[in-house]
């Protein structure tokens, strides 16, 4: 995952957990930003809008990257975020 670039912004990705195999996620990268002591390697994804239009994030720090997969697909985020909610109920 330290391979993305600021060119993969906004991209969509199927995100694979290696250790958990029903931890999956359809996220959109939205590029590096602050969180815990490697702010500087997290990685934030964007998964879904509630019915109010927040967004919800996940963070990938980098101690725990090496444990999740990237596939890039191509669908909009309007449909990611409707599959995420059926895959996390």
């Amino acid at each position: 995952m330290l391979d993305l670039q600021s060119t993969d912004i906004n991209k969509i990705f199927i995100v694979i957990d290696k250790i958990i195999s029903n931890n999956n996620m359809i996220l959109e990268y939205i590029g590096i930003d602050g969180f815990g002591e490697n702010r500087h390697l997290s990685h934030k994804f964007r998964y879904s809008y509630t019915g109010n239009l927040n967004v919800y994030h996940v963070y990938y720090p980098h101690n725990c990257q090496e444990y999740y997969m990237l596939q890039q697909i191509s669908l909009p985020f309007d449909i990611t975020s409707m599959i995420n909610q059926y895959l996390h109920v």
